[in-house]
């Protein structure tokens, strides 16, 4: 369809045509403008509390103000804590135009380590250009009793061997908290009085000579007074081992195949204070032969393990017996694995 008007030159028609153009575009503006006045709009005088330092086992807490400077209600959709140690609630999810809410956030620093701490909120609105916001808690926390080290480990000992080891406590100054008592509930673990050291009580942990061969995990038990918490923990870790030791324990020749024989090596090590010898190696295959040397008579030994292809059919699975003597005591035999594959016959 075509509009003709007549007596209307076509420069004329032309400035008609963006006159009106420039009218509806300054509307459309203007209607933009208003729709986004009518819609409600978070304020937040503070989004951060710092809560300076505080004792360990401190429950923090802060009330943020929320204000709705828009002209509609504003809706509080959620409240996202970023971890379960801090709590959040607000006294009203929907705050009207002009008016202000309470966000309350509780921060409990209960079993948090020494140092600067950060503790953030998200919080979700119907604000149109601000539709979620973070609130932070920050501050340092500090132990008011302090253990080191936090965790005893004893490492590797020697069975028939004690081992111990100085665990040291300190209390601030300014804090109520004492040390009740020390304690153990281990048969295995030995647990010294207090003595003060620098300014610092300090105990010993003693891993007794009758320790079972194989892993220890133990605890020490810090009594407490006057503290937000009733004790302290201290993990107290130990691996007691034979008095002799035999590495590595198995022998891998992998594929076995050719007509040279394979030759591979172990270390028989002893870590006691009595001097052993070796009273005999055997094996249970014919395949498998054995040499000793000794290194360093009484302590260390290398036990050289040779397998001859020529002498095997299938798959090799053999053991090594390393037969033990010394002056004190009768010491079990130590054994090593041969393994070894044979390629697929074609």
């Amino acid at each position: 369809m075509q509009l003709k008007l007549s007596g209307i030159s076509s420069s004329r028609m032309r400035f008609l045509i963006c006159s009106l153009l420039l009218v509806a575009s300054q509307f459309v503006a203007t209607s933009s403008v208003i729709a986004d006045e009518e819609a409600p709009k978070i304020s937040l005088p503070a989004s951060e509390y710092k809560f300076g330092t505080v004792t360990q086992g401190t429950v923090v807490q802060h009330e943020f103000e929320i204000k709705n400077v828009g002209s509609k209600e504003l809706l509080i959709h959620r409240v996202v804590p970023a971890c379960g140690c801090t709590a959040a609630v607000v006294d009203n999810e929907a705050i009207a135009p002009g008016a202000s809410g309470k966000l309350k956030v509780t921060f409990d620093t209960t079993g948090f380590a020494s140092g600067t701490k950060s503790k953030s909120i998200r919080l979700y609105t119907n604000d149109p250009d601000r539709s979620s916001s973070i609130l932070r808690l920050s501050g340092k926390v500090e132990s008011d009793i302090t253990v080191l080290p936090k965790r005893v480990d004893l490492g590797e000992v020697v069975r028939g061997e004690s081992a111990e080891t100085e665990v040291a406590i300190s209390v601030r100054k300014d804090s109520k908290s004492e040390i009740s008592n020390i304690k153990t509930f281990s048969k295995l673990l030995e647990v010294s009085p207090l003595k003060e050291v620098k300014g610092s009580k300090v105990f010993t942990v003693r891993l007794k000579d009758d320790a079972p061969i194989g892993e220890l995990r133990e605890r020490v038990i810090i009594g407490l007074k006057g503290a937000k918490r009733q004790s302290i923990n201290v993990p107290v870790y130990a691996r007691v081992v034979g008095t002799v030791k035999v590495k590595p324990s198995t022998l891998s020749f992998g594929i076995i195949e050719g007509s040279q024989p394979l030759k591979r090596s172990v270390k028989v090590e002893n870590l006691g204070s009595d001097p052993i010898s070796i009273a005999g190696v055997r094996t249970d295959n014919a395949a498998v032969s054995t040499q000793l040397k000794t290194i360093k008579k009484g302590k260390i030994y290398v036990l050289h393990v040779e397998v001859n292809p020529a002498s095997i059919k299938n798959d090799l699975r053999a053991s090594v017996e390393i037969n033990l003597a010394n002056s004190s005591e009768k010491l079990a035999p130590l054994t090593v694995s041969v393994f070894g594959i044979t390629p697929p016959k074609s």
